[in-house]
């Protein structure tokens, strides 16, 4: 089987079942440690569960929460039952919130109680009243019409709301042989997951992104790091981005390594505690993170020797950064990567065995299978090579569409498959870019 034409579930079974009792996920702050057999176990037992409660294929299924192991196992289950993952912020506001999960068409949304300040079910509750006197999976929302169940992650228990322990019971009823039915039944252009863009709160923008898109960036993202099952990726970014969704948990799994997570919230101290503890050979985060972690007070006294690569995406990285990041934090194999929501997180990215200037000074060059040009913005003409223009790319990646915005899609994806990207950037003749600014839609 291609990787091209592979489910989320399909690869995380083949590497799950190859690997048994390697590391597949630590949670430093929690003091968690788990092999790929165990996730593995625990991810079909909460798929079943899911399918105990009634979800179907196809439905839209809401997580509103920040990093936790949960989150990772729902991120799996989700995607074995053919299910819709809709990744909510949790930074969101009330009325962010409430406008995102009405737009999403949830019919099950899996929340945390509370994290440090932020009370989320209690705005939850406020949002949707009807919750406090419903019947557990059994809710009917005026607000949210599509909305029938609410569960929390964890331990805790609230009126209106099944708790963890109860979905996974629900699933007591299920075989593995009809999992495995029920997982067959996936398509790799079936939609996987529904990632809201940044600026998505006064006209939700959902990109609808399929089984295929997702497995084969986070594949091809694993390759340009040379990732094998030896490695230990620091994912210190949230699961609910597409940079921790695809770069993060999925690259890493396909690639059977580990998953190293330092703690629920960024924390620059706790990231490079863990990579020196775990000795992992990669660390990903935004330009910001890094800034953080080489300005930290401690930062000498943590034994980085085992850093090898990682990838630097979400924003532009100096070349002044990235060099600091080889020299200092000795990730001589880094790497950077530019994407967008909308073509699934990445579009190119350097190699580990790219010249330094240009993994220090571009964003790479395409992924394979995926088709850049550069073009002239007021036009659509391809521009030569070096000559500033809108960056258009065409590929696996690129979304099915905005979710229920037809118009939307339209402005943005060609009747070629072409996705305008509105950022302005130059592609040399070796084919690596540089993005240089951004035009805008």
């Amino acid at each position: 089987m291609s990787i091209e034409r592979t489910t989320i579930g399909a690869l995380f079974d083949r590497v799950a079942l190859s690997s048994h009792d390697r590391e597949a996920l630590v949670f430093a702050e929690h003091g968690l440690r788990r092999t790929y057999s165990e996730i593995h176990a625990r991810v079909n037992q909460l798929a079943k569960g899911l399918m105990g409660l009634g979800i179907e294929p196809g439905e839209h299924l809401a997580v509103w929460a920040i990093t936790s192991p949960e989150w990772l196992l729902l991120q799996l289950a989700t995607a074995k039952i053919g299910a819709v993952l809709v990744a909510l912020d949790p930074a969101y506001r009330s009325d962010e919130f409430a406008c995102v999960l009405a737009h999403s068409d949830a019919t099950t949304l899996f929340v945390i109680e509370r994290a440090g300040a932020s009370p989320f079910t209690e705005i939850l509750c406020a949002c949707c009243p009807e919750i406090a006197g419903a019947r557990p999976g059994r809710l009917a929302s005026k607000r949210f019409p599509r909305l029938k169940r609410v569960a929390l992650i964890g331990e805790a228990s609230l009126p209106g709301m099944l708790t963890w322990t109860e979905v996974l019971a629900a699933g007591a009823g299920f075989t593995d042989h009809l999992l495995r039915e029920r997982q067959e039944m996936v398509d790799p252009d079936d939609p996987a997951s529904l990632q809201y863009t940044s600026d998505t709160t006064d006209t939700p923008r959902a990109a609808e992104l399929t089984h295929g898109s997702l497995a084969t960036t986070a594949w091809y993202a694993g390759e340009c790091m040379r990732l094998t099952r030896r490695d230990r990726v620091c994912v210190p970014v949230p699961f609910h981005r597409g940079f921790g969704y695809v770069l993060g948990t999925l690259t890493t799994i396909a690639h059977g390594a580990c998953i190293v997570v330092p703690a629920e919230r960024f924390d620059a101290e706790k990231a490079l505690a863990a990579v020196a503890a775990e000795r992992c050979t990669a660390l990903h985060g935004v330009p910001a993170m890094f800034v953080a972690e080489l300005a930290q007070r401690r930062f000498h006294e943590f034994d980085l020797s085992s850093l090898r690569t990682g990838i630097v995406t979400g924003a532009p990285c100096s070349v002044e950064l990235m060099e600091q990041i080889v020299r200092r934090m000795r990730a001589r194999e880094i790497t950077i990567a530019y994407g967008q929501t909308e073509a699934s997180s990445a579009i190119t990215q350097t190699r580990v065995d790219d010249p330094l200037e240009s993994r220090l000074s571009t964003v790479g060059r395409p992924l394979p299978g995926i088709e850049v040009k550069i073009v002239d913005p007021k036009t659509g003409s391809e521009l030569p090579r070096g000559l500033a223009g809108e960056l258009w790319c065409r590929g696996y990646g690129v979304m099915r569409g905005y979710y229920k915005m037809p118009d939307a899609t339209a402005s943005v994806v060609d009747p070629e498959g072409w996705l305008r990207t509105g950022d302005l950037a130059t592609m040399d003749d070796r084919d690596f870019c540089r993005v240089t600014g951004r035009i805008g839609r």
